[in-house]
């Protein structure tokens, strides 16, 4: 949906800030079903109980084998984008528009404001029929290789009606992919703006990597706030125990959006963290999806964590969803 940043005499619309909100929330949100299938896979694989013995997997030293950490690139995500615009379906007699100056609200992304890890394009689309009848078209055309992600209407001093669409499925280190239509009137026409925005993970450096066998225990503590207030906290010592927990904490890719460390989230019920010692605490299921770690008090890069460190925690300390 374009954000609606000021309304056709220059005045500021107060849907700007909503609509800018609602987007960057549907770009993380969005982010961790991306990756979710692949990290869960890989927790199922290290299973977490205490009570087992190391399976095959697991060295007598306890450490395991990592999963590599997914990691993209902005030519990929380029390439993508431009794939994702070229599919776009549009109605007969439609053409290539190239509006100067381009009229509000259709001068503003529909991703909101740029992002470090994604790339963004656009293009404009002249349809010779009503929005009504164009929103209708684009709902019935989905392109090839792509899904529904959602449509809406936003009334200002001018009405734009949206249509979005996401891959059904990413290449490794892509990740939330979306084409977004925003359709408003243009003298009888009707002008489409057509963005597509695609996130990669960036690379881990070597020096976040974890080894197993550099700690001696982990701490896994949960802290509820809510329905009452109580803190379950249990040590282990296992080498399987701590090899498997390093092992998904090595598997996480780094998180496309760094400035999630800024947000103000609401409070979850329960909060989770990881203390390795030496030195090492892991706060799991942050701001934005985003696990933060922190290596004897100084901040390290944030992870993507779609809920994976949160769910090995619930299991080591035998706490329900």
């Amino acid at each position: 949906m374009s954000a609606l940043r000021q309304s056709t005499e220059g005045q500021r619309c107060v849907l700007d800030d909503v609509l800018r909100a609602q987007a960057r929330r549907r770009r993380l949100g969005r982010c961790g079903l991306a990756v979710g299938t692949l990290l869960f896979v890989v927790l199922a694989g290290l299973v977490l109980s205490s009570g087992r013995q190391p399976g095959a997997g697991v060295a007598r030293t306890g450490a395991v084998t990592a999963t590599r950490a997914p990691a993209g690139s902005r030519a990929a995500a380029l390439a993508l984008a431009r794939q994702m615009l070229a599919r776009l379906v549009v109605p007969p007699g439609s053409r290539a528009a190239y509006p100067s100056p381009v009229p509000p609200p259709l001068n503003v992304s529909a991703a909101g404001d740029a992002l470090p890890y994604t790339v963004e394009l656009h293009r404009f689309v002249l349809v010779p029929e009503p929005a009504a009848a164009v929103r209708s078209f684009l709902l019935a055309h989905v392109p090839a290789g792509m899904s529904w992600a959602g449509d809406g209407l936003a009334q200002g001093t001018v009405t734009v009606l949206s249509v979005d669409y996401r891959p059904r499925s990413l290449a490794s280190g892509l990740t939330n992919a979306e084409l977004s239509t925003a359709a408003m009137p243009a003298d009888g026409d009707t002008l489409i703006r057509v963005d597509a925005g695609v996130s990669w993970f960036p690379p881990r450096s070597a020096a976040e990597q974890l080894t197993a066998t550099s700690f001696r225990s982990v701490a896994v503590t949960a802290t509820e706030v809510f329905p009452r207030s109580r803190t379950v906290t249990r040590i282990f010592t296992s080498p399987a125990v701590i090899g498997r927990l390093v092992a998904l904490v090595d598997s996480l890719p780094a998180t496309p959006y760094p400035d999630v460390a800024a947000m103000s989230c609401a409070a979850d019920s329960t909060v989770y963290q990881l203390e390795f010692t030496p030195g090492l605490v892991v706060y799991a299921g942050g701001c934005g999806g985003s696990d933060a770690i922190t290596v004897n008090g100084t901040d390290q890069p944030r992870l993507w964590d779609p809920g994976v460190l949160t769910t090995a925690a619930r299991q080591l300390l035998y706490l329900t969803a």
